[in-house]
C-alpha cells in the first residue's frame, strides 16, 4: 500500500508539474504587432523652367528715296520765234516717265538749242554748239546702263556725214558730254573713200568706227572704244585692222551706221 500511495504521489506531482508548464506556457505567449510596410517613396522629377520665349524685332530694310523731282526752271514750252523744230522722246532723269527732248532754232547769236521736258513739266535748255550747223534732236537711249538716258542729236552735218553729240540731264541741267576735255562729236556717213560710224556696245561703251579705202578693195579699220564716265568719254582700247572684199563686205558695208538701240538719225 505505502508503494502504490508512492507511485500515486509521483503521478500527481507529475500532472501538477506538467499542468503548471502549460500554463506558463499560455502565460508567456506574446502577440506581435501588425508590421506596417511604409508605402514606396515616389521621388518627384525636376521641374524644368522654360526660357521665355524672344520675339525679334522685325527686319526694317532701307530704303533709298528718289531724288527729289527739280523745281523751278524755265517754262516747258518754246519761245516764241522758235523754228526748224525736232522733238524725240526719252527717260532723261530715270524715273520711267516719259520725258521730250526738243531741239529748235531760235536765230542769232545762238542760233541752235537743246530742251529737255520732263513728265512733270520741268524744263531745262541749253545752246548748242554747232558752228552755225543745222541741229536736229534724235533721241534717248542708256549708253551706260544707270537706268538713265543720254540726249543724242545731231550737231551738224555736212556733205557725206552727220556729227552726233550727246547730253546728260545732270542737277537738273543739260551738260554736254565732253572727250579731251573739248565737246564730244562722232561722224556717221560715207564717201567714195571714208566711212565713219557709231554703235552702242551691249557692256556700256561707244564705238566709233573709221575706214578708209583707195581701191574699193582693201580698207583700212580703226575701232576706238569709249567709256562714259560722269559727263566724258575715256578712250579704253583702240583696234586696227585691214579688211577685203569680197571676204568682209558684211563688217566694210556696216562701218558707216548708227546703231544704238531703236534710235534713227533725222
Amino acid at each position: 500500500m505505502r508503494a502504490l500511495r508512492g507511485s500515486v504521489g509521483v503521478v500527481a506531482l507529475w500532472l501538477l508539474l506538467v499542468a503548471c508548464g502549460q500554463a506558463e506556457s499560455e502565460d508567456t505567449t506574446t502577440t506581435m504587432a501588425p508590421v506596417t510596410t511604409p508605402a514606396p517613396t515616389t521621388t518627384l522629377a525636376a521641374t524644368t523652367t522654360l526660357a521665355p520665349t524672344t520675339t525679334a524685332a522685325p527686319t526694317t530694310t532701307a530704303t533709298t528715296a528718289p531724288p527729289p523731282p527739280c523745281v523751278g526752271g524755265i517754262p516747258p514750252g518754246l519761245p516764241p520765234g522758235a523754228v526748224s523744230v525736232t522733238v524725240a522722246p526719252g527717260d532723261f532723269d530715270g524715273d520711267a516717265a516719259g520725258d521730250q527732248l526738243f531741239v529748235y532754232g531760235a536765230g542769232l547769236p545762238d542760233p541752235w538749242h537743246a530742251r529737255v521736258v520732263l513728265s512733270y513739266g520741268y524744263a531745262a535748255d541749253v545752246v548748242i554748239e554747232t558752228d552755225g550747223m543745222v541741229a536736229r534732236a534724235i533721241g534717248g537711249y542708256d549708253l551706260d546702263g544707270d537706268g538713265v538716258e543720254e540726249a543724242f542729236l545731231t550737231t551738224g552735218s555736212g556733205a557725206y556725214a552727220q556729227l552726233i553729240g550727246l547730253y546728260r540731264f545732270v542737277g537738273c541741267n543739260l551738260v554736254r558730254v565732253t572727250l579731251g576735255g573739248q565737246r564730244a562729236v562722232f561722224a556717221v556717213g560715207a564717201s567714195v573713200g571714208n566711212q565713219a560710224g557709231v554703235e552702242c556696245l551691249a557692256d556700256g561703251r561707244l564705238a566709233a568706227i573709221t575706214q578708209s579705202t583707195a581701191d574699193g578693195v582693201t580698207y583700212e579699220r580703226t575701232v576706238d572704244r569709249y567709256d562714259l564716265v560722269a559727263a566724258a568719254f575715256v578712250l579704253d582700247e583702240s583696234d586696227a585692222d585691214v579688211l577685203t572684199r569680197p571676204g568682209d563686205d558684211a563688217v566694210i558695208d556696216a562701218a558707216a551706221r548708227f546703231q544704238c538701240g531703236g534710235l534713227t538719225l533725222p
